[in-house]
């Protein structure tokens, strides 16, 4: 499986571009995400909004496009918290693709 690519926001943190010039022109175009993160969508029982409102707090840097993948973590986290889930793989990889994981913070520059 090939590496992941380094998002954009990561490579300006890091100073990549003085290095490179030529790999900024090469992103040019790229859709740049400011839709901010909505609320809580109706369907959510009340354990599950207050879970995606605490999410949606401390991770201050999730955008619009993030929440279908907000939504599985939620339903995930509001099943933890009610020792309803057997296993919480699942949960631990949707903490980490969307930067709950302090590896996945670092790589995001917070």
């Amino acid at each position: 499986m090939s590496r992941p690519r380094t998002p954009t926001a990561v490579l300006e943190l890091r100073g990549s571009y003085r290095k490179n010039p030529r790999r900024r022109r090469e992103r040019e175009g790229e859709p740049l995400v400011t839709t901010p993160l909505p609320d809580p969508p109706a369907r959510l029982s009340d354990p599950e909004t207050a879970v995606w409102r605490e999410m949606a707090a401390i991770g201050h840097w999730l955008k619009g496009p993030d929440q279908f993948l907000l939504e599985v973590a939620v339903r995930l986290m509001a099943k933890h918290r009610a020792g309803e889930l057997e296993t919480t793989s699942h949960l631990v990889t949707a903490m980490r693709k969307l930067g709950f994981a302090p590896a996945e913070r670092a790589r995001l520059g917070y």
